[in-house]
């Protein structure tokens, strides 16, 4: 009887009838092991900002040529940082003169 009872402990027990409450359970901050820190839905790797859930990518401006010189170059704004689209044009472009 009491082996009966000590398999049916040992077999509540393995299945988590003892296991903590979620809400003890601390989800892990700034470690690989947390893959999405804010919660929304984009992997850390791929987040711009992997702490603010409102926010997943820099803005994206798209260069656009002729842009050889500050006083035509696509217009910007630089906050914390930015991805910029384009190609040189042409073989003849200077553009790296600036």
């Amino acid at each position: 009887m009491i082996y009966q009872l000590a398999l049916i402990a040992l077999t509540l027990y393995n299945a988590g009838a003892y296991a903590a409450p979620i809400a003890q359970i601390e989800t892990p901050k700034g470690t690989w092991e947390n893959k999405d820190e804010d919660g929304d839905g984009v992997l850390d790797e791929n987040d711009d900002y992997p702490f603010d859930p409102r926010k997943s990518q820099y803005p994206v401006y798209l260069e656009q040529e002729p842009n050889d010189n500050p006083s035509i170059v696509t217009p910007i704004k630089l906050v914390q940082g930015v991805r910029v689209k384009g190609a040189i044009s042409s073989n003849l472009d200077k553009g790296d003169l600036y």
